[in-house]
């Protein structure tokens, strides 16, 4: 960590724009807003580019960033099923490209030297107006690229074609790393930005009382999943479910799938849907389990520092981002993606076994520790800046959290 707040002190800093077509308060949106609250206190500040008004806007507000919002076209910003079919894809395309222009605008406006796209539409329209204002562009990946998360024609494209049209790629872990093939492009890996919270996190008791699952509702982060567990494990028990989050993407019938899926396992009094939160902390303040049950490989999965930090015993899914953070049986236990008896006798054993659940909890409170997004802000200033002056080597990937060994 000195070495890297010594190469953070030792670069000028570059003007940089952050750009999203959204302006939801979703996982992406709160990791950049965590950053940039955590920046170098050094003009030039950085910019947040939304491409649509939402509930990320207040968050900024309040952190005191410099923000804009760049309205899309409503042709390039939709986001449901029906419309990722290609005939539709043209238009949003074209959405995308008319956007461009404006996105040039503002880069031209403030002189920026540095334009970080955090979505696959940004990646879009901030690559045209980056390469047409002359800045460096970074592609920001926080997605697995296979076809679990895109569709089948835009994994090649993504994964052989785009690392080489960038100047630089930014991933959440060595899990999505190992999705794309980046060949003389330079790589930092740094996680999502998590600003620890310091309030104080009780002492799991004699009992499990209460069982958090943080996640927007998405079949594939496997809230079903989770319910099935939990009804087994916890069959005949005062313990309660919490799933905090919301369909954020309009998966309203998958949210109704499962409140129907509660009643029929007979659960429904134990279950609470508290829908998406503002303050994810406060769900986890008084948590004795957070569980973290993604039925495909988790691309990161902040939920589960933040769970550690929070000292809840941490169930987390494995292959992925989860298992690079967690080490099985000392400060979290990790089950096979999907697995819903895997999951249901992890569970049992946080049930039973208090001192397993204390020492995960107090192991786990250290392990989150490491990842407070005030060591790595510094650190990603520097190296975008390194970048932009040609002081990074090619083919280079760097690290910014400890790594497991």
């Amino acid at each position: 960590m000195n070495d890297q707040a010594s190469e953070a002190s030792e670069v000028n800093h570059a003007n940089i724009v952050f750009l999203t077509h959204s302006g939801a308060d979703s996982g992406a949106e709160q990791s950049v807003v965590t950053y940039l609250s955590s920046w170098p206190r050094i003009e030039p500040r950085p910019l947040l580019l939304l491409g649509a008004s939402g509930a990320i806007e207040p968050r900024a507000e309040a952190a005191g960033l410099d923000f804009r919002t760049l309205p899309l076209d409503p042709s390039a910003g939709a986001t449901n099923r029906q419309e990722r079919r290609i005939s539709r894809l043209a238009a949003s395309l074209i959405g995308l490209l008319r956007h461009s222009t404006k996105v040039r605008r503002v880069l031209r406006e403030r002189s920026a030297d540095v334009v970080v796209p955090i979505s696959l539409k940004s990646l879009v329209f901030g690559w045209l107006a980056g390469r047409r204002a002359g800045t460096t562009v970074v592609w920001s990946l926080h997605d697995r690229v296979d076809r679990r998360y895109f569709s089948w024609f835009l994994v090649p494209a993504l994964r052989y074609l785009v690392p080489r049209l960038v100047d630089g790629i930014l991933v959440n872990s060595r899990s999505t790393l190992a999705t794309i093939r980046p060949g003389r492009t330079p790589v930092i890996v740094a996680t999502p930005a998590i600003a620890l919270d310091p309030r104080d996190f009780h002492e799991t008791g004699d009992e499990v009382r209460r069982v958090v699952m943080l996640a927007r509702l998405s079949p594939w982060k496997g809230q079903d999943v989770f319910l099935r567990a939990f009804a087994r494990a916890f069959e005949g028990s005062p313990a309660e479910a919490f799933i905090v989050g919301g369909a954020l993407f309009g998966e309203t019938e998958y949210e109704q799938s499962l409140k129907t899926l509660v009643a029929e396992l007979g659960i429904a009094d134990r279950v609470h849907f508290v829908g998406h939160v503002q303050d994810p902390w406060a769900a986890l303040v008084d948590a004795d389990v957070l569980v973290h049950a993604s039925t495909i490989p988790e691309p990161f999965g902040q939920v589960v520092v933040q769970g550690l930090w929070a000292r809840c015993a941490v169930v987390a899914s494995t292959p992925g981002g989860p298992a690079e953070v967690i080490t099985d049986g000392v400060d979290g236990l990790l089950t096979p993606c999907g697995d819903v008896d895997a999951l249901a006798a992890a569970l049992r054993r946080l049930r039973t076994d208090h001192d397993l659940r204390l020492s995960l909890a107090r192991h786990g409170h250290v392990t989150g520790g490491l990842y407070d997004a005030a060591v790595a802000a510094p650190v990603l200033d520097a190296w975008l800046a390194n970048l932009h002056m040609g002081a990074v080597e090619q083919g280079s990937v760097r690290g910014v959290f400890p790594q497991r060994s």
